[in-house]
């Protein structure tokens, strides 16, 4: 046995030996700068776009095999402009050691900084990933032939990063900048933890702010399935197109499952904080990037204070004509809360089980918008118990229905030409 051992620890040392050997004589006859433009032809050959180096292609063996880039660019779509698609300013990725002398490639920690990458739409909503992803594919492979890549790296971390979004389809563009974003171990299928912070400045609409997102994934790359799970979201944003002029809100979510081959997704835990609201919701979804098939969630408003939510959106309380309805009520509060399920096809759009509790009204019922040949078409059934909506009217309403003896409606209130194109159920 100390033979055996003896033997086998002089075996690994002169592979050791042999490897730095090899190394040596590699990093002194191999220049990887010399294959520069070769990849560049290559990229252009493929995908019509440039791609250009900026600095060195810098090979290392020690303490892990790797390589290291300099700044590195590819061009953007004809017509765009001129500043690249995408961009970084340095990048270095390694290779695990013991795994490379079993013959399997593990990837260490892939590092970037100062990604930037510029996406966007022209007039006709034609977006400049369109020639890259657009190309014909080729006949699909059958399931179980052909290898499957499998993702394995020691974690990822970017610093420094941007992006652009320019829609001129829409109007709208937006920035992002200051990202950063940590993970842990990446494997198929296994869950890592990832944390992001990140600004954003949108000069239209106009909003800017900051987020942070803390929490856990998971990547199946070969079945194009992705999740999330134990999500914590923080957003503060402020800006003339935000209501109220600032938001601090929170999201959180238990696990969110993202199948691009089912076209689903589906969301569990979810809840939602701002405007001194909060908002919890369990749904699902299908039709992902073909177009919305339908949707469904439950949904629960936990109690609000309208006041407060009101203060918070920037708007004054309204003065009611009885003092002691709604926002002058008891505790100075006027409280909303409930229930409801919510189901969505194209053309139609239903409100289930709805149990709604208004400033102690209690409403019950359910309703549905449907698609009309020239008008929607509304169904509803509602039980409201008792309630007197004169008593959340202007004061001046009960002092023109005491001097006229009625209440008449007013058109522009209830306009009868709209009245008479609607659909009612």
């Amino acid at each position: 046995m100390g033979n055996f051992l003896k033997f086998g620890l002089i075996g690994l040392g002169v592979c050791l030996a042999l490897f730095v050997v090899a190394a040596v004589v590699f990093m002194a006859v191999f220049d990887p700068n010399d294959y520069k433009n070769r990849i560049s032809r290559a990229v252009f050959k493929e995908t019509g776009r440039t791609l250009a180096f900026d600095g060195d292609i810098e090979l290392s063996f020690f303490p892990s095999p790797g390589v290291k880039l300099g700044g590195l660019s590819l061009s953007n779509a004809d017509g765009v402009g001129p500043q690249p698609m995408i961009s970084v300013r340095s990048s270095r990725v390694t290779v695990r050691f013991l795994p490379l002398l079993m013959g399997k490639i593990r990837f260490g920690q892939l590092e970037l900084d100062g990604p930037v990458l510029n996406l966007g739409r022209d007039a006709q909503g034609r977006g400049n990933w369109d020639d890259l992803v657009g190309r014909a594919p080729g006949k699909p492979e059958k399931k179980g032939h052909g290898r499957a890549f499998d993702l394995d790296v020691a974690g990822v971390a970017v610093t420094g990063g941007e992006m652009t979004w320019d829609d001129r389809k829409n109007d709208v563009r937006f920035e992002l900048d200051g990202l950063d974003m940590t993970t842990g171990a990446i494997s198929k299928g296994g869950l890592f933890p990832v944390k992001l912070s990140l600004h954003f400045d949108c000069p239209y609409p106009d909003a800017k702010g900051a987020l942070t997102l803390e929490g856990r994934s998971s990547l199946n790359l070969a079945e194009c399935q992705y999740g999330l799970m134990d999500m914590h979201a923080a957003i503060r944003a402020e800006g003339v197109s935000i209501p109220g002029g600032k938001l601090d809100g929170t999201l959180s979510f238990q696990s969110l499952a993202l199948d691009f081959s089912k076209e689903t997704a589906q969301i569990t835990g979810l809840e939602c904080s701002g405007y001194e609201v909060t908002l919890l919701a369990d749904g699902t979804l299908r039709g992902l990037t073909d177009g919305l098939k339908e949707a469904s969630a439950s949904l629960t408003l936990r109690q609000a204070d309208l006041r407060a939510v009101l203060s918070a959106f920037g708007l004054a309380v309204p003065n009611t004509a009885d003092a002691k309805a709604g926002f002058e009520g008891r505790r100075n509060r006027a409280e909303v809360g409930g229930t409801a399920r919510v189901d969505f096809k194209p053309g139609r759009l239903a409100l289930e089980g709805l149990e709604l509790s208004v400033d102690g009204t209690r409403i019950v019922g359910k309703g549905a918008v449907e698609r009309g040949d020239t008008w929607p078409r509304f169904t509803a059934q509602l039980d409201v118990g008792d309630l007197n909506l004169d008593r959340y009217l202007p004061p001046e309403h009960l002092v023109n229905q005491d001097k006229a003896g009625t209440s008449p409606l007013d058109d522009t209130v209830l306009p009868g030409r709209v009245i008479r194109r609607l659909d009612f159920g």
